[in-house]
């Protein structure tokens, strides 16, 4: 799938697509590289491994850092 309709089929899940564009000036590609190295992120991870170690504080602001990160990208029904 061509990265500018993988961008425009986000919209009918909620995906600020129109939001990015303006924010990215149209760069879909970069759009798509920030996706990858977002999702590809070890901090993942890292908050379950807090609350298995029962470092709450440090669990919710990885879990912090990451919705501001997510924000930036537009899942609007997630963030």
């Amino acid at each position: 799938m061509k990265i500018d309709s993988f961008v425009s089929s986000l919209k009918i899940h909620g995906v600020d697509a129109d939001g990015i564009a303006g924010r990215l000036h149209n760069d879909n590609k970069f759009y798509m590289a920030c996706l990858r190295k977002f999702f590809a992120h070890q901090s993942f991870e890292a908050p379950g491994q807090k609350i298995s170690n029962r470092d709450y504080a440090a669990a919710f602001y990885i879990a912090h850092a990451l919705k501001g990160a997510s924000g930036n990208l537009g899942p609007n029904p997630i963030f």
